[in-house]
């Protein structure tokens, strides 16, 4: 994204939060600052669904203001987060529904019950309320950001988030939407509890390991491009965000492919993908932080070709609180998933080996705490199947708590089908 026009990258990003149901046609606002000191920003009153580079306005850094249409409401706040944060060169505004629950109730989410989340986001904090465009908004906007807060929810206004690009402030914005819809679904079934501080320095701790480097590689074209696509239309189903979500396949007995750490899963192209080996990871780049999960599912099992991770909400739900998803409650969840597997966060990245010994063809997806889903199979379209089957099964019980108690299938429903699709 940083590659192109700042005009562009924000007519690009709105366009993306208004598909995926995280802004309106009327609501949000973006901005970017150039090292100069230009900012640029989205205009106010038009259809956020079709904005194009030419519609954007322009601030140099005397003032002066350029464009032909107006400059959005929330003008003021944006240079206020300037002036508070010389780190920031880019801020997202939106309303997505999710987090505007928050805004509403008036308590930020709980980044910590998500420990990626709270590593991209940091913890959230609620702004207090003032009208939108007023000077006192962005006075309260501006202190937090000063506090130094990445995510700030405005009383009963929607949320904003800050980065460094406008991709981190993007990738910001829909890891505390995934986390604020996990929270809220979470509450369905029971309370979803902190990751823990010793979890978040495992996380970090697994960051700065030492894999190795090997020489930088054009091989296994076709497959690096598989990959990116098909973490691309993961992401379009909204099984991973920008940041959050993993995949890997295997290209040979001692090698797989993977995707990085921090890039944007939409626009991956087949240099964005990581080649590792026994040796470590291709120089220049940084695989996955689930990269080690993937290595121990590879080392365990040679009939397994491809791994994903996801942290879709509905399966975060019944990871952050610890309850049980059963899949023998639809006939496709228990075809497609069999009985799902469980593992603890701490275990799985201590011990990632003796974890995914509980994997293989007979139960192919496990539930981490705090982590999400991870799946093993076949090839890329076989893991995303069952991380797709499993969120959506897990969303349909959710929704089922709401009718009352969750009735799961007869054990003779479940032996007729372990007969029919030998399972």
């Amino acid at each position: 994204m940083e590659h192109l026009h700042p005009a562009q990258q924000l007519a690009d990003t709105m366009g993306r939060l208004y598909t995926y149901g995280l802004t309106t046609t009327s609501g949000g606002n973006l901005s970017i600052r150039t090292s100069d000191g230009t900012v640029w920003i989205t205009p106010g009153g038009i259809d956020k669904a079709n904005l194009t580079k030419e519609d954007m306005i322009r601030i140099d850094p005397d003032g002066t203001v350029t464009g032909k249409h107006k400059s959005s409401l929330e003008t003021a706040f944006h240079l206020g987060i300037y002036e508070a944060r010389k780190d920031v060169h880019a801020v997202v505004h939106a309303h997505a529904p999710a987090t505007s629950a928050f805004c509403i109730s008036r308590a930020a989410p709980d980044t910590s019950i998500i420990p990626q989340t709270a590593l991209e986001c940091g913890p959230a904090v609620m702004s207090g309320y003032a009208m939108p465009g007023s000077n006192e908004l962005r006075e309260n906007i501006a202190r937090q950001a000063h506090s130094g807060y990445n995510s700030i929810l405005l009383d009963h206004h929607g949320t904003v988030t800050v980065g460094a690009s406008m991709l981190q402030a993007l990738q910001r914005f829909e890891a505390l939407d995934v986390c604020a819809e996990t929270q809220l679904l979470a509450g369905r079934i029971g309370v979803p509890e902190p990751a823990g501080e010793d979890l978040l320095r495992l996380f970090i701790s697994r960051l700065s390991e030492d894999l190795g480097t090997i020489p930088s590689s054009s091989s296994y074209r076709r497959e690096r491009i598989e990959l990116a696509q098909m973490a691309g239309r993961a992401y379009r189903r909204r099984l991973m965000t920008s940041t959050l979500g993993s995949l890997s396949m295997r290209v040979s007995r001692d090698a797989f492919i993977i995707t990085p750490f921090g890039k944007d899963r939409l626009n991956l192209s087949a240099e964005d993908i990581v080649l590792v080996s026994d040796q470590g990871a291709e120089e220049g780049k940084q695989a996955d932080l689930w990269m080690f999960l993937h290595r121990a599912a590879y080392r365990a099992d040679a009939d397994t070709a491809s791994v994903m991770t996801a942290m879709p909400p509905s399966a975060m739900a019944y990871a952050v609180t610890g309850e049980t998803f059963d899949a023998r409650t639809l006939t496709e969840a228990y075809v497609i998933l069999r009985d799902i597997t469980e593992a603890g966060c701490k275990e799985t990245i201590r011990n990632p080996e003796d974890v995914v010994k509980a994997m293989g063809s007979k139960r192919p997806v496990m539930l981490i705490s705090h982590g999400g889903l991870a799946s093993v199979g076949a090839d890329p379209l076989q893991v995303l199947d069952r991380i797709e089957v499993a969120e959506v099964s897990m969303r349909s019980a959710l929704s089922a708590h709401s009718l009352g108690a969750v009735q799961g299938l007869k054990d003779e429903y479940i032996q007729d089908m372990i007969r029919t699709f030998d399972l």
